[in-house]
């Protein structure tokens, strides 16, 4: 299978605005759900190991005890990917939103996150 971190452009960081703009424009309808067993991973380790594929941390916000964690991941040719991702405060398994323009790389986006995350 293809490698997405391979592509993922270093230091990509996207401003909340950027990162809205397109969560926004992709909508409920474009959104794809996965789940990730990460064993008990909390937010900073989650946003650590991300990094290392060059998935990078936008914001993050507290609901109902889970920390949810607004990623974006860049490609070489511009293809932008974000990420809302869902660490439960007590470990378990972690929620993963995935939405992009480029409906084609959400499959291997997911697969990166679920390569990462569930295999310490």
């Amino acid at each position: 299978p293809f490698d997405l971190s391979a592509v993922l452009v270093e230091g990509a960081a996207m401003t909340r605005d950027q990162f809205t703009a397109i969560w926004q424009r992709v909508g409920d309808a474009g959104q794809s759900n996965t789940v990730v067993n990460a064993n008990g991973m909390d937010a900073e380790t989650v946003k650590r190991y991300l990094a290392f594929d060059n998935v990078n941390y936008v914001a993050q916000r507290q609901v109902d005890g889970a920390l949810l964690l607004y990623m974006s991941a860049t490609t070489s040719n511009n293809c932008v990917v974000t990420a809302e991702i869902t660490v439960p405060g007590g470990g378990g398994q972690i929620k993963v939103g995935t939405r992009t323009e480029t409906a084609t790389l959400t499959p291997i986006f997911e697969a990166t996150i679920a390569k990462r995350l569930g295999s310490r």
